[in-house]
């Protein structure tokens, strides 16, 4: 449920309007909690949001780190694919 904030002045207003209704002044202070549990939510809310983000990122930056180790993995062994491929047709010279 969405509910619009009350401010504690709004609260006292509503609540000493009419401080003989009691429905009143219950539905004010309810309204009031939820306001506040709703609130306390969204900010838990934003908190997880915030900590997923980061663990986004920090799996982005590992992922990058692997993506590195792999595209130096993949040189060295071109380079080296090359050099036994150099060394085999020396080789094929020498029969």
């Amino acid at each position: 449920m969405n509910y619009t904030r009350w401010t504690d002045d709004e609260l006292r207003r509503a609540l000493c309007a009419n401080p003989l209704d009691r429905d009143a002044a219950s539905e004010a202070a309810v309204r009031f909690a939820r306001t506040a549990r709703t609130d306390a939510e969204f900010e838990e809310l934003e908190q997880q949001v915030e900590d997923l983000e980061h663990q986004v990122d920090e799996a982005k930056s590992e992922a990058q780190a692997y993506h590195d180790d792999y595209s130096a993995e993949c040189t060295r062994a071109h380079e080296l694919q090359r050099r036994v491929n150099e060394l085999e047709d020396a080789g094929a010279g020498l029969l």
